[in-house]
């Protein structure tokens, strides 16, 4: 059993995702070491709490909501949110599954979440150098435009300087 408990937090641990087990009250039974890093939290400080312990009273709602619609659903769950923790706001991937026994009662819930923060503005960015280029590619195609129209005005100016007499 020791062993198994052992193997068991090392898998856990191991995992770069934040990982972690909640009882029917919605307390945590489990966690790994990355959840610990995200809410800037020692594991003993975690172990018996409530998420309301971790992030802000506004974002409480919408993580019940997510674990609400898993249990109703009595599978998985996806949502991808904004969430204030110890880093900062953090954009964050998760997925919450209700655990049932083997006569159907509703034991726990698990989740998984994957911080994409920094894909998330990647993303942004590459979307923004989008806007530029095809500002650019318009900006230089009125240029051109406008050059032509310009050549024509210019011609017509020099064939009429030339008709004028001199002074």
């Amino acid at each position: 059993l020791t062993e198994s408990s052992r193997r068991q937090r090392a898998i856990l641990d191991n995992v770069p995702d934040t990982m972690w087990v909640k009882d029917v009250q919605g307390r945590y039974t489990a966690v790994n070491e990355a959840f610990c890093r995200l809410f800037d939290r020692p594991m003993r400080e975690v172990e018996g709490k409530t998420v309301a312990a971790f992030i802000p009273v506004e974002d409480v709602a919408a993580v019940a909501a997510q674990e609400s619609e898993a249990i109703l659903a009595r599978r998985p769950f996806s949502a991808e949110r904004k969430l204030a923790v110890a880093g900062g706001l953090r954009s964050l991937e998760t997925t919450v599954s209700p655990v049932f026994d083997a006569d159907g009662t509703l034991i726990g819930i698990t989740g998984i979440a994957r911080d994409v923060t920094d894909r998330r503005r990647a993303e942004a960015q590459q979307r923004r150098a989008q806007q530029l280029e095809s500002l650019g590619m318009l900006a230089g195609g009125i240029a051109h435009d406008f050059n032509n129209l310009l050549m024509g005005v210019l011609v017509n100016a020099e064939l009429a300087r030339d008709d004028l007499p001199p002074g």
